[in-house]
């Protein structure tokens, strides 16, 4: 089985083109986009505040008037503002309240509107291929059930293909830091991903349970197990005023990456963190599913083993097709192994609006690396693009 692989494509939808176009000649079997689809619903910072003070308004009505909060998770609990929002527009207490669930209510469709745009380009450029594809949603999407692409939705989900059995789970949050949801997203109508600890300090994982109960051969995640293939820059780096580092912003992750672990400098080291989940790392040292393949930390791309008492489990971040990359995984139908991963990434930024074209030239793919389980169950990296200054 051949596989597309993609992952954060935050409104590049001129290299999902590039993509689809790729595609209708390498013919996967299934085509898996895991999260990110969009970028940010709200690109006015006055805005998104504006949308934010409201929704706080009815977050603090909610806690003073809805017992049942009490039995929801944490990141359940925010998700419930929209509805408590339609019952005080039905059934206003008072003309202050009616208008204020009005407001955010207008807002809130707003910020659907632009995230079903992307939804609707994304089905229309697969569709396009006539090829099998699945989605997840990530932190900076809406849930997918509530969209266009809900048919295609896997997130926790279990589907077949040529014998295989693939699970999807999307979003993410950082067990550290809490929700991740960034500016420019209202958190209400993402998905909750419980992860957290509690009262008992103990990690509650929703994605480790989902998991353990499947244990399905592949698992399409947006976010990576912890400490694998998971170090990020945090974005307040941006504050160093460091030419350079705004330079390597642009060139993409892990060129950012690459300069800061080698600096050696404290003062930009300390900017490194890691943004994994700890129950899905815990449920990939159990051994049960041989592939793990996420996206979410752009700077972390590639491929690496990490050995269990039932075998090799590899472990895949895709990177971001924002940056431009993907990848391509062939598995054994029979053994259920991975046979190879190929990491791409188009070299050349297009300039807007090009995903408009009819075709286009997909010339500037280049392959960067493959990657091998050898008869030793070692993974076995050749770089394939010797003017590439990255070992992914």
């Amino acid at each position: 089985m051949k596989i597309l692989y993609i992952s954060d494509v935050h409104d590049r939808f001129d290299y999902l083109k590039i993509l689809s176009d790729y595609a209708k000649t390498s013919k996967p079997d299934i085509i898996q986009v895991s999260g990110d689809i969009a970028d940010i619903a709200f690109k006015e910072p006055k805005r998104f505040e504006n949308h934010t003070g409201m929704a706080q308004m009815i977050w603090q009505y909610m806690l003073q008037h809805e017992p049942g909060l009490k039995r929801l998770t944490p990141y359940e609990a925010r998700r419930a503002i929209p509805i408590v929002a339609e019952k005080l527009y039905e059934n206003p207490p008072n003309k202050d309240l009616e208008e204020l669930a009005e407001s955010y209510l207008r807002s809130l469709d707003f910020y659907e509107g632009n995230l079903d745009m992307r939804y609707e380009l994304l089905k229309s450029m697969m569709g396009e291929t006539g090829l099998e594809y699945t989605v997840i949603p990530g932190n900076h999407d809406k849930d997918l059930q509530l969209s266009c692409l809900k048919e295609k939705d896997i997130h926790k989900k279990t589907i077949e293909k040529n014998g295989i059995r693939i699970a999807g789970f999307g979003g993410a949050n950082d067990i550290q830091y809490g929700d991740i949801t960034p500016f420019g997203t209202p958190p209400e109508l993402t998905i909750p991903f419980n992860e957290y600890p509690n009262s008992q300090g103990q990690v509650v994982s929703e994605i480790f349970n989902f998991l353990i109960k499947e244990k399905p051969d592949i698992a399409f995640t947006h976010i990576p197990p912890r400490n694998i293939r998971d170090l990020a820059v945090h974005p307040m780096i941006r504050r160093t005023n460091d030419k350079t580092i705004i330079q390597l912003m642009r060139q993409g992750g892990p060129a950012l990456m690459a300069y800061i672990q080698q600096s050696n400098n404290p003062e930009l080291t300390k900017f490194l963190k890691n943004g994994g989940s700890v129950g899905l790392k815990e449920y990939a040292k159990q051994g049960h599913t041989r592939l793990i393949c996420s996206g979410h930390i752009h700077e972390s791309v590639g491929a690496e083993k990490i050995g269990t008492g039932n075998g090799p489990v590899i472990i895949f971040n895709g990177g971001s097709l924002n940056e431009g990359y993907f990848g391509e995984i062939r598995i054994d139908d029979e053994t259920k192994n991975m046979d190879k991963i190929s990491l791409y990434r188009i070299k050349k930024r297009l300039i807007l609006p090009s995903y408009l074209e009819e075709t286009m030239d997909t010339g500037n793919i280049v392959l960067l690396m493959e990657y091998f389980l050898t008869p030793g169950k070692e993974l076995k990296k050749i770089k394939t693009d010797l003017e590439e200054p990255y070992n992914y």
